[in-house]
């Protein structure tokens, strides 16, 4: 049900084909070799295996397909396994389709997805440990790590920089490789968790280690949303470079200012839990947007952090629109189709009334045929029976003509009998 639902979603989009939707592990593998799909979105659980072990198999036969994981699970070590095996990016299986088609965009573009509520799982995970691990990166590929650290793609990295797309993607190569990744998202993450990705900001007076600084904020820049990190006094310490473009400032220039500059989340009012909060939102020129805000609390050295993603709700506001209006049509197509049924039957009971009545009327007619046969077969019986009383008569007539014949014949032979006598 939800593999043929996203299927209708991601038709409906004229950028993107679905070219075929499978089962299982081993089905997924197969249809991967048949197909040569750009994107493929595979669930986690599969009825023979995860979507992990399907993952791997494709990533080590065709490297160029990115995989987005559908998952209903928040667990880290189930998010690092799939990550591991090479997914681009997760989405959640009660996300907005919306969420689907930005994701399979995003990471087509180069770049990775990782939601807001798996963030923390994976924070938890993915625990920095000494590894000499990337010692051998050379300094061209240490700045193309640190591009894709930042979500840049491939052109944008190229762009910055000077190169080709082609001598991108050999950096991209030899670094996984090095790192002994999958995919771009598990360099960066193996990068993160051995410090090979840093923070260049000095967060030392706000009391966090730099490791840990690194871990959080490369993560951060994973996500396509605008990220914040606030500590318990109200003060940024990490920012994504989404929220850089978001709000128009330099990281570096809101590190240790008040989280009220750009957004109030800091108010005591605020749940240390929510999503879909609707604030104001402020950029650098002054100018305010309608902003939804989801917040959550993560742990860090020093103590509490509450980790927040911020969107314009415009953009929000549209994809939503749009899913409105999907369904809107969807069910307005259903009405009028359930509206061309009735009428259907309609007409067909209307045909079948018209019939009945013509059967009625032939019915009629012939019991009215049959009724004036009746009565011409009583008027001729009633005939026959005046015949048959004029014939009773006659007879009568002739009986007593006879009688009085043979009296007249008795006393004519008396008659004759006497004048004998005599």
């Amino acid at each position: 049900m939800v593999a043929e639902a996203f299927r209708r979603v991601i038709d409906r989009d004229d950028d993107f084909t679905v070219v075929g939707v499978v089962g299982s592990v081993h089905d997924a593998i197969q249809s991967a070799r048949a197909l040569h799909p750009r994107v493929v979105i595979m669930d986690y659980g599969l009825p023979d295996g995860t979507g992990a072990e399907a993952t791997k198999q494709i990533k080590a036969e065709q490297p160029d397909i990115e995989v987005v994981m559908l998952t209903g699970l928040s667990s880290g070590a189930v998010l690092a396994e799939a990550l591991e095996a090479g997914s681009s990016g997760f989405v959640p299986k009660e996300a907005h389709f919306g969420e689907l088609i930005a994701t399979i965009r995003t990471v087509i573009a180069g770049q990775v997805q990782v939601p807001q509520d798996l963030m923390t799982a994976l924070v938890a995970h993915l625990r920095p440990h000494p590894s000499v691990l990337g010692s051998d990166l050379t300094p061209r590929e240490a700045e193309v790590l640190h591009c894709l650290a930042t979500g840049q793609s491939t052109t944008e990295i190229a762009t910055q920089l000077f190169v080709s797309i082609n001598t991108v993607r050999n950096h991209i190569a030899n670094i996984l490789g090095k790192l002994q990744a999958n995919s771009r998202l598990e360099a960066v993450a193996v990068a993160v968790q051995h410090g090979l990705v840093e923070m260049h900001a000095d967060l030392g007076s706000l009391g966090m280690t730099r490791l840990a600084d690194s871990t959080l904020l490369d993560l951060l820049d994973a996500v396509p949303d605008a990220m914040l990190a606030v500590n318990e006094a109200g003060l940024i310490v990490l920012v994504n470079a989404q929220a850089e473009r978001l709000f128009g400032y330099r990281r570096e220039d809101l590190i240790g200012r008040p989280v009220e500059l750009l957004v109030p989340i800091a108010d005591p009012n605020v749940p240390p839990y929510a999503t879909g909060l609707q604030m104001a939102g402020r950029r650098k020129d002054g100018s305010e947007f309608p902003a939804s805000v989801s917040v959550s609390t993560m742990a860090a050295d020093t103590g509490l952090l509450i980790s927040a993603t911020i969107r314009d709700a415009t953009e929000v506001s549209e994809v939503e629109a749009e899913r409105v209006r999907v369904k809107t049509e969807a069910e307005r197509v259903r009405l009028e189709a359930e509206a061309d049924r009735v009428k259907a039957e309609g007409e067909k009971t209307e045909a079948e009334r018209v019939r009945l009545e013509a059967e009625a009327d032939r019915v009629k007619a012939e019991g009215e045929k049959t009724e004036a046969e009746r009565v011409r077969l009583e008027a001729e019986a009633d005939r026959v029976k005046a015949v048959g009383e004029k014939t009773e008569a006659e007879r009568a007539r002739l009986e007593a003509e006879a009688d009085r014949a043979r009296l007249e014949i008795v006393v004519a032979l008396e008659r004759l009998e006497a004048l004998g006598d005599c």
